[in-house]
Protein backbone atom coordinates (compact mmCIF):
# COMPACT_ATOMS: atom_id res chain seq x y z
CA UNK A 1 0.00 0.00 0.00
CA UNK A 2 2.97 2.36 0.39
CA UNK A 3 3.23 2.59 -3.42
CA UNK A 4 -0.47 3.40 -3.79
CA UNK A 5 0.49 6.97 -4.72
CA UNK A 6 2.13 5.74 -7.94
CA UNK A 7 -1.23 4.71 -9.41
CA UNK A 8 -3.56 7.10 -7.60
CA UNK A 9 -3.50 10.68 -6.35
CA UNK A 10 -3.38 9.66 -2.70
CA UNK A 11 -1.94 10.78 0.62
CA UNK A 12 -1.54 9.21 4.05
CA UNK A 13 -3.79 10.82 6.65
CA UNK A 14 -2.82 8.87 9.75
CA UNK A 15 -1.49 5.75 11.39
CA UNK A 16 -4.35 4.14 13.26
CA UNK A 17 -4.51 1.09 15.48
CA UNK A 18 -7.61 -0.70 14.28
CA UNK A 19 -9.74 -2.97 16.40
CA UNK A 20 -8.19 -6.42 16.72
CA UNK A 21 -4.75 -5.20 15.58
CA UNK A 22 -1.65 -4.61 17.65
CA UNK A 23 0.26 -2.42 15.22
CA UNK A 24 -0.68 0.77 13.40
CA UNK A 25 -2.16 0.74 9.91
CA UNK A 26 -1.41 3.61 7.53
CA UNK A 27 -4.72 5.12 6.36
CA UNK A 28 -4.80 6.77 2.93
CA UNK A 29 -7.12 9.28 1.26
CA UNK A 30 -7.48 8.40 -2.44
CA UNK A 31 -8.78 11.16 -4.73
CA UNK A 32 -8.27 10.06 -8.35
CA UNK A 33 -6.28 7.87 -10.73
CA UNK A 34 -2.93 9.42 -11.71
CA UNK A 35 -2.51 10.54 -15.29
CA UNK A 36 0.68 11.03 -17.31
CA UNK A 37 0.59 14.78 -16.72
CA UNK A 38 0.92 15.79 -13.09
CA UNK A 39 -2.01 17.83 -11.91
CA UNK A 40 -1.76 20.54 -9.27
CA UNK A 41 -3.67 18.25 -6.90
CA UNK A 42 -1.20 15.40 -7.48
CA UNK A 43 1.72 17.73 -6.75
CA UNK A 44 0.04 18.95 -3.55
CA UNK A 45 -0.64 15.38 -2.42
CA UNK A 46 3.01 14.47 -3.12
CA UNK A 47 4.09 17.35 -0.87
CA UNK A 48 1.65 16.15 1.82
CA UNK A 49 3.08 12.62 1.59
CA UNK A 50 6.61 13.96 2.09
CA UNK A 51 5.46 16.13 5.02
CA UNK A 52 3.68 13.14 6.58
CA UNK A 53 6.87 11.05 6.41
CA UNK A 54 8.84 13.89 8.00
CA UNK A 55 6.16 14.24 10.70
CA UNK A 56 6.17 10.51 11.51
CA UNK A 57 9.96 10.62 11.77
CA UNK A 58 9.66 13.58 14.16
CA UNK A 59 11.25 16.14 11.81
CA UNK A 60 8.60 18.70 12.74
CA UNK A 61 10.61 21.75 11.68
CA UNK A 62 10.95 20.37 8.14
CA UNK A 63 7.33 19.15 7.99
CA UNK A 64 5.78 22.45 9.13
CA UNK A 65 6.46 24.58 5.99
CA UNK A 66 5.38 21.73 3.70
CA UNK A 67 2.12 21.30 5.60
CA UNK A 68 1.53 25.05 5.44
CA UNK A 69 2.00 24.90 1.68
CA UNK A 70 -0.50 22.02 1.43
CA UNK A 71 -3.03 23.94 3.56
CA UNK A 72 -2.74 27.02 1.34
CA UNK A 73 -2.93 25.03 -1.89
CA UNK A 74 -5.95 22.97 -0.89
CA UNK A 75 -7.77 25.95 0.63
CA UNK A 76 -7.45 27.64 -2.75
CA UNK A 77 -8.78 24.56 -4.57
CA UNK A 78 -11.51 23.55 -2.14
CA UNK A 79 -12.40 26.90 -0.61
CA UNK A 80 -12.31 25.38 2.87
CA UNK A 81 -9.80 24.19 5.44
CA UNK A 82 -8.04 20.90 4.67
CA UNK A 83 -8.50 19.03 7.94
CA UNK A 84 -5.75 16.35 7.60
CA UNK A 85 -2.93 18.79 6.81
CA UNK A 86 -4.24 21.39 9.27
CA UNK A 87 -4.33 18.76 12.04
CA UNK A 88 -0.75 17.63 11.39
CA UNK A 89 0.39 21.27 11.22
CA UNK A 90 -1.22 21.91 14.60
CA UNK A 91 0.66 18.92 16.09
CA UNK A 92 4.08 20.10 14.79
Amino acid sequence: ADDLHKTFVARPVGNLILKGRKSATKVWEVRARRTAEKSALAKTYDIHRKAFDLFVNRHFGEARPLLSEVCRSLRGRQGSVDVPSQHLLHLC
